[in-house]
């Protein structure tokens, strides 16, 4: 018998997953090089507010939210700076729609998500190969912060972070055939299995218990709990893009399975 091949890897991560991760970790060291006033304007710019989008789209105007600002009590109305740096330039307002996931708030932030993001795009980019998976992340992204722009249209607090792809990933994972720590040869077989179908991921109840678990956590964050502090760009959760992030990565894995490398027989 052939020992090593049976035997099964213990770090089996796809490449592209590193990639991420790396990058991460390369625009936070990155931002920790910068002055307080770059760092903020660097956030300010690159990561998603909804209140830019909102004007971009003309959902609101200006002067709405000059109004909206001036009957904030004193201690949280926007500085003018901020207000600059957001009004200076709208042609971010659609990068911004994926570059605020990769920007995290300080070190603890960027290895949670890191470490999550290990777990669960391992699963899927193994699934749907580098170039797809990588289209997976843009849209998950993008679609988890429209989520969060839906129940906050007039918000000049930047989202930050890999969180709403993260969640999308792990809503994808759920519909997929997992074997912990699957040989090589297994995970080609798997490969062959069919994803689940949504309509029946809607009454499985792994799938249902996970979901309504990730729902129940992100309402603690909704309804005030938080587990700490952060920085100026991301103090609070945003639980409007896991939980949107969650539901749109089970919709994108369904639509983008049909275009990843199909396995050999």
């Amino acid at each position: 018998m052939d020992i090593e091949k049976e035997r099964v890897p213990i770090f089996n991560v796809p490449g592209v997953v590193i990639g991420f991760i790396a990058i991460f970790v390369l625009v936070h060291i990155y931002r920790l090089q910068l002055s307080d006033a770059d760092d903020f304007a660097f956030a300010a710019l690159h990561g998603f507010v909804p209140a830019r989008l909102a004007l971009e789209m003309e959902w609101a105007t200006i002067d709405g939210l000059a109004r909206a600002f001036s009957a904030l009590p004193v201690a949280e109305r926007p500085s003018p700076a901020f207000l600059a740096i957001l009004l200076s330039d709208e042609s971010n307002v659609w990068t911004s729609l994926v570059s605020y996931a990769f920007i995290h708030a300080n070190w603890p932030h960027v290895l949670l998500n890191s470490l999550w993001f290990l777990a669960f795009g391992s699963v899927v980019a193994r699934r749907l190969g580098p170039v797809v998976f990588s289209v997976f992340f843009a849209l998950a992204a993008a679609g988890a912060a429209l989520c969060y722009a839906a129940f906050n249209e007039g918000s000049i607090v930047p989202v930050i972070g890999a969180s709403g792809a993260v969640a999308a990933a792990m809503g994808a994972a759920m519909l997929l055939p997992m074997r912990p720590m699957a040989s090589p040869q297994e995970q080609a077989e798997l490969a062959h299995v069919p994803l689940m179908p949504l309509g029946v991921a809607a009454t499985d109840r792994r799938v249902v218990a996970n979901t309504l678990l990730w729902i129940g956590i992100n309402l603690l964050f909704a309804f005030g709990f938080n587990i700490g502090g952060g920085a100026t760009e991301a103090a609070n959760i945003a639980w409007e893009a896991h939980v949107g992030g969650y539901l749109i990565g089970m919709v994108l894995m369904t639509v983008l399975d049909r275009f990843r490398p199909q396995p050999a027989f």
